[in-house]
């Protein structure tokens, strides 16, 4: 038989028994369920481990001991009974205590299950309550707990499985009644779910189980060579994580011994006695070990010994029966197995010629025969597709029932919502009337806010203007006052000088009084406030004559240096504002003195081209970098440059140059001078008239 197919038989326990264990579970149940202690997997895992092995008394004083040594939790305790639920169940057999026990494992855990803590474990000691049932033929009952396990997985699991399904335990009861075919596509359907098994071993266990499974259908079905693909597909697929689970020989070692058990039983069928007889010796020697599935080894031992006596044999039989006689003693064995030692022997016996003993085993077979042909007969419960069949109606008509309440709840939900609807709408419609009002004024009262925001912006940018028209002016006249007043500092000092002539004083004090009155021009467009260096006043200027006056003007500038200004003049008469245009060749004749070193020469030429005037300022400067080029005539600090002899320079000459020069539509530009100097050229329209 494979690992995972139950054995059924039934056991009794006496009442006081029951009693005693009630006690000690109602005991153990009001000491933990009053308060909520954390559980303790990695002692526990440490306490379990150690008692694989142990008979009952030994385990249950050992796990009594260690479990007083710490604070168990619901799931340490859930653990301890379930360890003690399958010692009676798969060693002792005894089934009334190992529902019990699994009655144990869901009271202690079902307040935690209500608050949806420990949903695995629940849906386990389901089936193995269940498990126990069916083993004492109480089918319903363990129909109805396998169902309902079902029903949680699918609800609350989500369709993850447990390591004890419910498709396995479908299959197993198929197998049970005998249909064979029927429970190869659920073993598949079970084999395909624990691939979603989270524990490797656990997976590993019932994925090779069920591959014997499903070649023990097909033996039992008849169809020999799927039987025989499938008990070899076990084998690949145990030898290959034998290699992973280096540290569960024993287990590794047992599952082959179930497998060969099973494949010897199907080489006996085909014919093949030298193989069977060689596999069934080697699954005994594997499973009849202490702690071992020695019941399978029993069943390999009745099938051994039937393939001695079919080959008359009889002495080899003979000592394997001896063999079953004594595992049957040590474990107060089930009463198939006797039955089948009884049959065995006699046949022996008969082969070897004493008819007395066989008779008399016989008798004793007939007898536990009977017995068991009753028990094992299936009776209409036992129908296990019947029973789902049920189920599955009864759980359709408390969905149905479920279904109508719900509906009435809903019901009742949109009246209610409706009539809040219908208060609420008429709330709203209030509120949006009232709103409206609301709005209209705050409408207003914005209009009016923004207005008067946009008048104070207005004011706040027309302020904002004036203070930088202000300030602009302040330094483009400041920067120009330089230059008169330079001058007349100069000829003042000249005219100190006595070796002067009466004529060169009055040109002197003539061009100091000239300078004067320039100067009282810039301060008069200082106060004037809304002057701007691009508003102009045309009058007829004798172009010769201004650049003249600017020359004699800056030439004690240019003395101190020891510099020459030499004038080239042309005859040209134009429309301008003659005080912007002086202060225009002021500045650029005072920057050729101020950026050519000393007894340098500054040429100023004039040149009549077409309808326009030229003049041209050229120095032997320092001359202008190319990283300046594009900022020499902005309003910029970076463009500001120390003279030859360190004279300060504030960068807003040239700025106010360019704008009074396109005031007049006229242009301005300079080009280096060979790599020495500088020539500022200006060109201004001969007939130029501004409005």
């Amino acid at each position: 038989m494979a690992i995972g197919l139950f054995y059924f038989c039934k056991s009794t326990k006496t009442a006081s028994a029951v009693s005693l264990h009630l006690v000690f579970f109602f005991l153990m149940a009001c000491n933990n369920g009053s308060k909520t202690v954390p559980d303790n997997p990695v002692i526990v895992d440490s306490v379990l481990s150690k008692v694989s092995g142990f008979r009952r008394g030994a385990m249950m004083h050992y796990l009594d001991t260690s479990y007083q040594r710490f604070k168990p939790g619901r799931g340490d305790i859930y653990r301890k009974y379930d360890k003690i639920r399958d010692y009676y169940f798969t060693i002792e057999r005894d089934y009334d205590s190992a529902t019990l026990y699994a009655d144990s494992m869901l009271f202690i855990i079902h307040e935690p299950y209500i608050n949806g803590q420990y949903t695995g474990d629940y849906v386990k000691a389901l089936f193995f309550k269940g498990d126990a049932l069916m083993a004492l033929n109480r089918y319903e009952a363990a129909f109805a707990l396998y169902y309902q396990a079902k029903d949680i997985v699918s609800r609350k699991m989500k369709g993850l499985p447990s390591s004890v399904g419910y498709y396995s335990r479908l299959a197993y009861e198929l197998y049970k009644q005998r249909n064979y075919r029927e429970a190869i596509p659920v073993f598949h359907q079970a084999f395909a779910e624990m691939d979603k098994e989270k524990d490797p071993f656990i997976r590993f266990v019932y994925k090779q189980m069920h591959l014997d499974d499903i070649g023990l259908c097909y033996s039992n079905a008849g169809i020999k060579d799927s039987a025989l693909h499938y008990y070899n597909l076990a084998f690949d697929f145990i030898n290959k994580h034998a290699l992973v689970f280096t540290d569960r020989t024993d287990y590794i070692e047992t599952a082959k011994g179930v497998v060969y058990g099973n494949m010897g039983k199907l080489l006996m069928d085909m014919g093949n006695d030298t193989a069977a007889e060689r596999v069934l010796k080697e699954s005994i020697a594997l499973t009849s070990k202490p702690n071992r599935a020695e019941e399978d080894a029993q069943y390999t031992r009745e099938r051994l010994a039937g393939f001695y006596l079919k080959r008359s044999e009889p002495k080899k039989a003979q000592q394997v029966i001896g063999n079953m006689k004594v595992w049957l003693d040590s474990v107060n064995g089930s009463v198939q197995h006797r039955e089948r030692y009884l049959r065995l022997r006699a046949a022996a016996l008969a082969q070897q010629g004493d008819y007395k003993n066989a008779y008399g085993d016989i008798l004793q077979y007939l007898s536990l025969n009977d017995s068991v042909t009753s028990a094992s007969k299936p009776s209409p419960e036992q129908d296990i597709r019947k029973q789902l069949q049920y189920l599955e109606r009864t759980q359709e008509l408390v969905l149905a029932k479920e279904k109508e309440q719900t509906q009435k709840l809903y019901l009742y939900i949109i009246i209610i919502c409706l009539l809040m609807a219908v208060i609420i709408t008429v709330l709203v419609w209030r509120l949006y009337r009232q709103s409206r009002r609301n709005v209209s004024q705050l409408i207003g009262l914005n209009k009016e806010i923004n207005t008067r925001n946009g008048q104070m912006q207005k004011a706040l940018e027309a302020l904002e203007k004036s203070q930088y028209e202000n300030t602009r002016m302040m330094k483009v006249i400041a920067h120009d006052l330089r230059n008169p007043v330079s001058a007349m500092l100069n000829f003042a000092e000249m005219q100190v000088n006595e070796w002067l002539s009466e004529n060169e004083k009055k040109e002197m004090v003539r061009i100091m009084q000239k300078s004067g009155t320039d100067a009282l021009s810039l301060i008069d467009d200082l106060l004037q406030t809304n002057a701007s260096v691009k508003d102009i006043e045309k009058v007829p200027v004798e172009l010769d004559h201004l650049l003249d006056y600017c020359v004699k003007q800056l030439q004690p500038k240019a003395a101190e240096k020891k510099q020459q200004l030499e004038f080239y003049p042309v005859q040209a008469s134009i429309h301008a504002d003659r005080e912007k245009l002086w202060r225009v060749f002021s500045n650029l004749i005072a920057n050729a003195v101020k950026f050519s070193p000393a007894q340098e020469t500054i040429t100023i030429r004039m040149k009549e081209d077409g309808a326009h005037i030229m003049v041209a300022v050229e120095d032997h400067g320092i001359g202008i970098p190319t990283e300046l080029k594009e900022e020499i005539f902005n309003m910029t600090l970076t463009a500001k440059r120390k003279g030859t002899q360190g004279e300060p320079s504030f960068g807003l000459g040239l700025y106010i140059t360019r704008q009074i020069i396109e005031a007049h539509n006229g242009k301005i530009w300079f080009e280096n001078n060979n790599g020495c100097g500088t020539i500022f050229f200006v060109s201004l329209p001969i007939n130029f008239s501004a409005s």
